[in-house]
């Protein structure tokens, strides 16, 4: 996955932005536990970026 990701960041037009490091986790198998652990605290805390964003 990590190959494939910078493989596809090659194809992408960053000029005028910084290209983030592309590299495998380590948080391993806790990974489920910890994301469903920090939902709650995200969403009273940090700021909603989807609101406003209509798909379709």
């Amino acid at each position: 996955m990590v190959e494939r990701g910078r493989a596809g960041l090659d194809r992408v037009d960053l000029r005028g932005l910084i290209p983030p490091r592309i590299e495998a986790g380590a948080v391993g198998g806790n990974a489920r536990g910890l994301g469903a652990a920090c939902a709650p605290i995200f969403a009273q805390f940090l700021l909603d970026t989807h609101s406003g964003v209509s798909t379709g």
